[in-house]
């Protein structure tokens, strides 16, 4: 089961969350980075601009934050984004991610290893091949409700 929580879905986050712009086949996507989501998921948007690939029947429940849940089927796998320091390459959800194009969750963050996080700056690191590769987050992405 995947689970995603439910400000994500409707596209409202805190100004405080990791958000990125980032390249997938040419087309520039909003990427959050979201360490409550257990896998990546990818728009159905994008899969239908890029006809990226669904391939296998298998449905994955997808657990939102209000305990709903709904399923996405297939796995698009292989996956190329090109974020501003580092190339991702990994499998995804299909699945309407709200104000976002893609969430990398849990799924792609375990791969990296040890990371120093600062959420109050928005910025991550890790080593990539011998390389210390920095992202921060784009402040001028947030879309948060207003009282």
């Amino acid at each position: 089961m995947a689970e995603v929580s439910l400000n994500t879905i409707s596209g409202l986050t805190p100004p405080r969350t990791m958000k990125v712009k980032g390249d997938v086949g040419g087309l520039e996507v909003i990427v959050l980075i979201d360490s409550g989501a257990t896998h990546n998921f990818l728009s159905t948007r994008i899969i239908r601009l890029l006809g990226v690939a669904v391939v296998g029947k298998g449905t994955v429940g997808v657990k939102l934050g209000n305990r709903l849940m709904v399923r996405s089927q297939g796995t698009c796998k292989g996956v190329v984004l090109n974020l501003p320091e580092v190339q991702v390459v990994e499998d995804f959800l299909p699945f309407d991610v709200g104000g976002f194009d893609i969430i990398l969750g849990i799924h792609w963050l375990r791969t990296l290893g040890d990371m120093i996080v600062n959420w109050k700056e928005l910025r991550m690191q890790f080593w990539d091949g011998g390389r210390l590769v920095t992202i921060t987050g784009d402040l001028t992405l947030s879309k948060s409700l207003a009282s």
